[in-house]
């Protein structure tokens, strides 16, 4: 999900999905990628509270200054 007011992922050039909400886990497709998120999202402002508790329970694998979490959904080989 893009928040924010700069140009959409796909002006940059970046294939982009939207992240399952927690409602949404269970059916999802299993995902081989990187995840960005806004802490803003992650933690319910703008979206339904828990939307993405699911993701709360993992631990980031960078932040990008102060406000956006990196997950490594990639598949392990």
């Amino acid at each position: 999900m893009y928040f924010g007011q700069e140009e959409a992922p796909g002006y940059y050039g970046l294939r982009s999905k939207y992240i399952p909400t927690t409602p949404d886990i269970l059916q999802r497709e299993p995902m081989d990628c990187f995840a960005a998120i806004s802490v803003t999202l992650l933690h319910g402002f703008y979206v339904p509270p828990g939307h993405y508790a699911w993701l709360l329970q993992r631990e980031p694998v960078a932040k990008i200054g102060y406000s956006i979490y990196v997950y490594d959904f990639r598949k392990q080989h």
